[in-house]
């Protein structure tokens, strides 16, 4: 009767528990949207490298993406795009 295999009480304490995880897809499906609203015209190859360059630097969903990016964390990326994602980051932080 108290088994804990199921997972099931553990759910009913939490109701957020079984979204505690993200997948590996949807870390890269986040990591992708949010690249695609600052960079929309990125080539194929570049969006790949850098989701997961962003992604084995931690910034592996919208939560982890919402704090402050540095110029620092972005060393992978072509000079423009880094320099176009800053801009329009540090505009939405100002602005």
């Amino acid at each position: 009767g108290n088994s804990t295999e199921t997972g099931i009480e553990e759910v009913d304490a939490n109701p957020t528990k079984h979204d505690q995880y993200l997948s590996a897809e949807e870390s890269h499906e986040q990591v992708r949207e949010w690249l695609l609203n600052y960079l929309p015209r990125l080539q194929k190859e570049d969006m790949a490298k850098y989701c997961v360059d962003l992604i084995k630097k931690g910034f592996d969903s919208n939560e982890m993406l919402s704090h402050e990016i540095k110029e620092g964390d972005l060393r992978f990326m072509k000079d423009v795009h880094k320099r176009v994602l800053l801009k329009k980051l540090s505009q939405e932080r100002d602005g």
